[in-house]
């Protein structure tokens, strides 16, 4: 049996917990205590798998997986990884490794997390740091919603394990920030009324409102301009960050885009050399 552990860091992600749950037991037809309508079965197995010690009303995770902090990190990333991680890393490793060793069968890591804010993004990115050294082995996956867990929890050919996934989708090692993107996007009402061609799909996606983050291609410029008066650096180094980071964040994310546009420049010539056969 494939099993995952699922990490939950932030209060992005905790407020967004329940709705994802619920999302779990629509796509199952469960109830949310974990048990299944009487006129109900599934075929081939046992549901229980994906519960542990639920009642209904009560919350779902087992009150020896909670650790709740009365801190927050104010939305300031550094404050997240230098300060507050000094009270809870040991003890969410603690706590991760004794859950690990109860599933033989443990093939990845699942972090729900929340970008550029503090506890989700600063606190996280050490906890994966220490699981790299510890499970070195273990694929670490960012997760969308239930689609990467799909995979796993329903029956089908394509990308059933994990670490195929992983490969498909990051095909090259060092452009590994895919972007998340639902099309489409149709309402309920419309849904009996409204069809979208083969062609249509692809182009929804490159629109803004299906994109599930937001990405300002004017950032980089403000940073620039804001990290030459070095304005609000005071706040990040305050909290224990090294100024110099800054500027390898820089020149790392230019690199990266000039990786990005490689990439695409490629994908554009080797099309048209298609194109050109075809004719």
């Amino acid at each position: 049996m494939r099993e995952c552990i699922s990490i939950h860091v932030g209060q992005v992600d905790v407020q967004m917990d329940n709705a994802y749950w619920e999302l779990y037991f629509l796509e199952h037809g469960i109830w949310p205590d974990g048990q299944m309508p009487s006129d109900k079965t599934i075929e081939g197995g046992d549901v229980f798998f994906i519960f542990s010690e639920t009642d209904a009303g009560k919350p779902l995770f087992h009150p020896k997986q909670l650790i709740i902090g009365k801190e927050d990190a104010a939305n300031n990333d550094a404050h997240g990884h230098y300060t507050i991680v000094k009270k809870f890393i040991d003890l969410v490793s603690n706590r991760i490794s004794k859950l690990a060793d109860q599933y033989p069968g443990l093939q990845d890591f699942l972090f729900f997390h929340s970008f550029g804010r503090g506890t989700g993004s600063g606190f996280i990115s050490l906890l994966m740091k220490r699981l790299s050294v510890d499970y070195g082995k273990k694929s670490k996956l960012d997760h969308i919603g239930s689609s990467v867990a799909a995979a796993l929890r329903f029956d089908g050919a394509l990308n059933v394990d994990l670490t195929e996934f992983q490969t498909n989708l990051v095909p090259y090692p060092h452009i590994h920030l895919p972007l998340a993107i639902y099309a489409s996007v149709i309402s309920p009402e419309k849904a009996y009324n409204e069809q979208l061609s083969v062609a249509e799909i692809p182009n929804a996606c490159f629109e803004p409102a299906n994109q599930m983050v937001k990405c300002d291609l004017q950032h980089d410029h403000k940073f620039d301009l804001m990290y030459a008066t070095h304005a609000f650096v005071y706040w990040y180094v305050a909290e224990g960050i090294e100024e110099g980071e800054f500027s390898e964040a820089r020149e790392y994310m230019a690199a990266l885009e000039k990786d990005y546009e490689e990439v695409g420049v490629d994908s554009v010539e080797g099309e048209d050399e298609e194109g050109g056969e075809k004719y």
